[in-house]
């Protein structure tokens, strides 16, 4: 899958650009672009990728990111449903030099790391963004400063990236991180040899992994059982396979193994973490 810089085009009659997103799959790749973005998940699950963290999202879901920030959704390979969003863009150069942005300074410097926000908040922030997507020109304006100075009171949300990682990754980089990701999400459920990704990004085992240590802050290895504890989280959740059946049928080749990884990642048993949906 070829990475793309997204040249996000604007109306020349607003200056903040907001539509949905309504398709069978989120399926545009691993990107970045020089504006400032904030994304709504409407219907959707999956795992989402953000710099170097890379976490489940659903429905309720909400991320605002500052310009550059390597980024994708992807919808869970066993969701069927649609995926639907709000997606809202703006360059900062036309609005941040406004005085009156100057308060919202602190906001746009957390996002420079990614921030997600869930819960009842996003539930509030919901309808403000329909307000900014349904109207035009100073309206749309005075609905957008509206909704930032909710993000800005809000004091409870999870910065994503490290902060370790350089927003901007090339061309070139993000090409090859695709192609990483992908072949993960199409294997994660058998064993992975660290030559056979190499291969894949052409590559030799030690080049690779210097790359991905370089590039996402953590081994490809810490990657993977991170996908495969992500993608147990949705199984969890959302089926009735025994953990057992869960821990196999992500990957792991040990119950043992599987049990100290969730734990290492979520802080709980897999027993524990299910019994909270039921």
């Amino acid at each position: 899958m070829k990475a793309i810089y997204e040249d996000v085009s604007h109306d020349k009659n607003n200056t903040i650009k907001i539509y949905e997103y309504l398709k069978p799959s989120f399926e545009t790749p691993l990107h970045f672009h020089p504006e400032f973005e904030l994304v709504y998940i409407i219907k959707g699950r999956g795992i989402r990728y953000v710099g170097d963290n890379l976490s489940n999202f659903k429905e309720g879901d909400l991320v605002l990111l500052a310009p550059n920030i390597s980024h994708c959704w992807m919808d869970a390979a066993d969701y069927s449903g649609e995926c639907h969003s709000i997606v809202m863009q703006w360059v900062p150069d036309v609005l941040h030099d406004l005085a009156e942005f100057s308060e919202f300074e602190n906001l746009f410097e957390q996002a420079r790391r990614g921030i997600s926000y869930t819960g009842t908040f996003s539930d509030r922030v919901f309808p403000l963004l329909e307000g900014v997507l349904q109207s035009t020109g100073i309206g749309r304006l005075q609905k957008f400063i509206d909704l930032l100075s909710q993000l800005q009171a809000e004091k409870k949300y999870t910065l994503l990236k490290s902060g370790l990682l350089a927003n901007k990754t090339n061309l070139k980089s993000l090409n090859r991180l695709n192609i990483v990701y992908e072949f993960v999400k199409r294997n994660y459920a058998s064993k992975i040899y660290l030559q056979d990704v190499a291969d894949a990004i052409h590559l030799s085992k030690e080049a690779f992994a210097f790359f991905f240590k370089r590039h996402t802050q953590k081994t490809f290895f810490v990657y993977l059982n991170e996908f495969r504890i992500a993608r147990a989280c949705s199984l969890l959740k959302d089926s009735d396979a025994s953990i057992t059946q869960i821990c196999f049928n992500c990957g792991f080749e040990s119950l043992p193994y599987f049990h100290r990884q969730f734990k290492r990642l979520k802080g709980r048993s897999p027993l524990q973490y299910k019994k909270q949906f039921q």
